[in-house]
């Protein structure tokens, strides 16, 4: 009952799930934006600015004005769900053991599923991910290619042809430990690592910027999933991904 499990359900219990939370990367780099109610916030946006002229002494000056509009964002709740038998709390494990167990484990379900949400999101009763974002650049290989077919070439392609914008503050490269790996192995034509600095395993980097491993089924993961046009590399700044948590985990 409520009365019997309160002892799980407190402040501690929120600030150790979203600790847990915030050890996977995607989430702990883009941008939060904490509220304390409500299933909505709105916020303003530019749609369009100001005109810079040269104009000469004393010449009048084109007026010109920002347009402004809105974004509104909903939202969703995340719910995991289960029980606690009479013969589990029976066991020898302690009270401090089970609780670590059940941080863990509900943490790393969130956080999974938030993963996926913050890179391919449908938007449609759940958030919108990047790769469903308007205005994001894509860069596609042949319809025939898959991962294994990626070159040194299409990767310059994915960091020069990125809006500026998403370059100007820290941007990453996102990929699976299969897409990883594939890169990794590229050789030069005398037999040598064509990016030795991936092989730096306790933090690779790729042209200069660190690369993030993900295990969100949005982007492939393996051979079973390495198909034509499927997203395998995802490259940017993530701080202009904004997510919005409602204050209270319970």
């Amino acid at each position: 009952t409520a009365t019997e499990g309160a002892e799980f359900v407190f402040d501690q219990f929120e600030k150790d799930v979203i600790r847990v939370i915030n050890n996977y990367d995607v989430l702990a780099l883009t941008r939060a934006w904490n509220i304390i109610k409500g299933d909505k916030i709105v916020f303003p946006k530019k749609n369009g600015s100001v005109t810079a002229y040269i104009v000469g002494e004393g010449a009048e000056i084109t007026e010109s004005e920002m347009v402004t509009g809105n974004i509104t964002i909903d939202i969703y709740k995340v719910a995991t769900l289960t029980e606690l038998t009479n013969e589990l709390l029976d066991d020898a494990m302690t009270i401090p053991e089970l609780y670590s167990l059940l941080v863990e484990d509900v943490a790393e379900q969130v956080a999974a599923l938030r993963e996926d949400l913050v890179l391919g999101g449908t938007g449609s009763s759940q958030p919108r991910g990047i790769t469903a974002t308007s205005g994001i650049n894509s860069i596609s290989l042949a319809a025939t290619k898959k991962v294994s077919d990626v070159t040194d070439a299409n990767l310059v392609d994915v960091i020069t042809k990125a809006a500026k914008k998403f370059k100007r503050g820290n941007p990453v490269w996102i990929m699976s430990q299969y897409t990883y790996g594939k890169l990794m192995a590229l050789k030069t034509t005398d037999g040598y690592p064509l990016y030795p600095e991936l092989r730096n395993f306790s933090s690779p980097s790729l042209m200069g910027r660190r690369v993030i491993i993900s295990d969100s089924s949005k982007i492939v993961q393996d051979l079973a999933t390495d198909i034509a046009l499927a997203v395998s590399i995802i490259f940017g700044d993530m701080q202009y991904f904004y997510s919005v948590n409602r204050k209270g985990t319970t």
